[in-house]
């Protein structure tokens, strides 16, 4: 097991405390869970009790508030804490037989009267000695701070919570609290959540992600959490490295339920279970905005794309061996549906061994919903990293600005922005794996595409004559695959010449229709009561296909792909000539020809023609 290492939010923390930076602090996304103290000797405190009894053990007054439990006092012994209720209720200037309000409003005006006491007031009115509050003597925790400043549109919010906000942005740049050393600290799991007053740089409020725990924090929790539970045990050959490496982006207190939930079916924990309940709760607390995929397809599972296979084998060496640089900063699929770009990516993944998770919509239909979801997603994937991020449907989720009218005062120009701004960012390179994947790239704003965003652009075409057989036959290696999952094994009787002269019929096919072919097989092979396909099985699949797909429609997408391709090692032999002959005469008016009949075919939300889509430009 490699060494816990220090708390590296913490180490953030308290340098900015020392250097002076601010006293009012944010803390963010992993602020329910326990915290693996590398000094508690396998004792895991919750972030409250943490911070009460260990980051501020030497404060005078430790006070934690939220709405629902009102005023408690993290002292390290009951005296203590006694004491700190006792000197607060001085301070603040309340009856002692009182019982402190719960209410936010008279809540935060107690804490303010505590955070801003002078000498004279700790002396002559609460009879206390001045020179124990002389510096850096009290730290207010306020939890749940979302349900106390929540984020919203101030016309809309009540009389209370405005002035709440307004009290704790006062108290960020209050030269008294500062003078005083005295710390605020919020928690809200989700920063976006909180009042964008309080999140702004002008307030002076600094941000602090409390990270999800580390591999060697997991595997130390697996390991005491086992040993504490009784009827917790391991699978065969199965260690506390595997749990915690299939763990990853799961808080400390998820971990110990999966163990407790395995422990009461009396089942030992495998890789499976946790990924099963990682799966479960990650998509849970995100409300379907992310789907959490165990990589289970490989590059055995493709067939043909033999230079794309290539291409991604060498990022994944790049990123093993630590160039970076050599990695693109994102990665995009183009081109017709059913061309392989899905598996493709999950395959990827496989390969480097990371997690894959993928996005949905994070468009909301409640006002600053949406913006709130994209920060938790990226704050989520960060914890991820490194992590492959797959983005399917590309197109709709990220149109050309002025091609849609949102109507939603600038929402999605600002996430747009936000998210322009995390593709590009560079920290990001070679841990956090972008790829999408789109049909239509002549509907995304341009801004997406520009290199730095997405280096490298992927055609997938329909699968050339050379092709099609190594498709077929890794077709009927997944559905094998498939089957044997599903625990209902079947064998596929299928000679490699037989292989080849079937895939020699599925011409203009795309892999999607090949497949759906070889299911049909399995179909009429039910129906004569085998659990063996044989070549007259796939003949009669073949035979009772019919393609309904739009030819032209096709057409245009493939030659969208070919035109948005960066890199002739991205294309087959045959498409390489192709792409050499699109600028030719003909092959112009074909592309305005099919331009004019698809480029202002896509709608929007209300199904009406949207004709702001600009007719993609050809270079004579």
């Amino acid at each position: 097991m490699d060494q816990v290492l220090p708390l590296a939010w913490l180490d953030r923390f308290r340098t900015h405390v020392a250097a002076g930076v601010a006293h009012t602090y944010v803390f963010s996304l992993n602020v329910a869970d326990y915290v693996p103290d590398p000094a508690a000797d396998h004792h895991y405190p919750t972030l409250k009790e943490y911070l009460c009894q260990t980051v501020f053990s030497d404060r005078r007054i430790v006070v934690y508030y939220d709405r629902s439990a009102g005023f408690s006092f993290g002292g390290t012994t009951p005296e203590a804490t006694a004491r700190m209720e006792q000197e607060f209720q001085k301070i603040a200037q309340v009856d002692p037989d009182e019982p402190l309000p719960r209410d936010p409003t008279s809540a935060l005006r107690l804490l303010e009267r505590v955070l801003t006491a002078d000498p004279t007031t700790i002396k002559e009115v609460a009879g206390l000695n001045p020179e124990d509050f002389e510096r850096e003597a009290i730290a207010v925790i306020i939890g749940y701070a979302e349900t106390i400043v929540p984020a919203g549109e101030i016309g809309k919010m009540s009389p209370e919570d405005r002035t709440n906000i307004v009290t704790l942005a006062r108290w960020a740049g209050h030269r008294s609290i500062d003078e005083r050393g005295n710390l605020i600290i919020l928690l809200a799991v989700n920063e976006a959540d909180l009042a964008g007053h309080l999140r702004s740089g002008g307030t002076n409020v600094i941000p602090i992600r409390v990270s999800l725990p580390t591999l060697s924090e997991r595997e130390a929790f697996v390991g005491t959490t086992v040993e504490r539970i009784t009827a917790a045990s391991f699978a065969a050959d199965v260690t506390p490295e595997h749990i915690a490496r299939a763990a990853s982006g799961l808080s400390l207190r998820a971990i110990e339920r999966a163990v407790r939930l395995a422990a009461l079916d009396e089942r030992p924990m495998d890789e499976a279970f946790i990924w099963g309940q990682k799966k479960e709760t990650i998509e849970r607390m995100c409300g379907g905005l992310i789907e959490v995929v165990r990589p289970v397809w490989t590059f055995d599972h493709v067939g043909g794309l033999a230079h794309v296979r290539a291409f991604l084998t060498e990022i994944a060496d790049a990123v093993r061996e630590g160039y970076v640089t050599q990695v693109p900063q994102g990665i995009i699929f183009l081109g017709p549906p059913g061309t392989g770009k899905t598996i493709m990516a999950e395959a990827f993944a496989s390969d480097l061994g990371f997690p894959m998770l993928k996005l949905g919509d994070i468009q909301s239909k409640w006002v600053g919903e949406s913006e709130r979801q994209l920060s938790f997603v990226f704050d989520l994937i960060e914890e991820f990293a490194p992590v492959v991020v797959f983005e399917d449907e590309f197109d709709q989720k990220e149109q050309a600005r002025g091609n849609v009218f949102h109507g939603d005062s600038g929402v999605s120009a600002r996430m747009l922005a936000r998210k322009l701004a995390y593709l590009s960012d560079t920290r990001h390179r070679g841990r956090i794996l972008w790829i999408a994947a789109s049909n239509r790239p002549d509907l995304m704003d341009p801004a997406m595409l520009r290199p730095g965003r997405f280096d490298t652009k992927v055609p997938f075409l329909l699968p050339t004559a050379d092709e099609r057989p190594d498709i077929l036959r890794a077709l009927i290696r997944k559905l094998a695959r498939h089957a044997e999952l599903a625990e209902r094994p079947i064998d596929w009787d299928i000679p490699d010449a037989e292989a080849e002269r079937i895939a020699r019929g599925l011409d203009q096919y795309s892999g999607a229709e090949m497949e759906l072919i070889l299911t049909r097989a399995q179909v009429f092979a039910g129906r004569a009561h085998r659990a063996r396909v044989l070549p007259e099985d796939v003949q009669h699949a073949v035979e009772d296909a019919i393609l309904t797909r739009d030819q032209q429609e096709y057409r245009y997408m493939t030659f969208l792909a070919l035109r948005h391709c960066n890199s002739l090692e991205l294309l087959p032999e045959a498409y390489q000539r192709q792409l050499r002959e699109i600028n030719t005469k003909q092959q112009i008016r074909e592309f305005r020809a099919l331009s004019r009949i698809f480029g202002k075919r896509r709608t929007d939300d209300d199904g009406e023609d949207d004709d702001a889509v600009r007719e993609p430009e050809v270079k004579a």
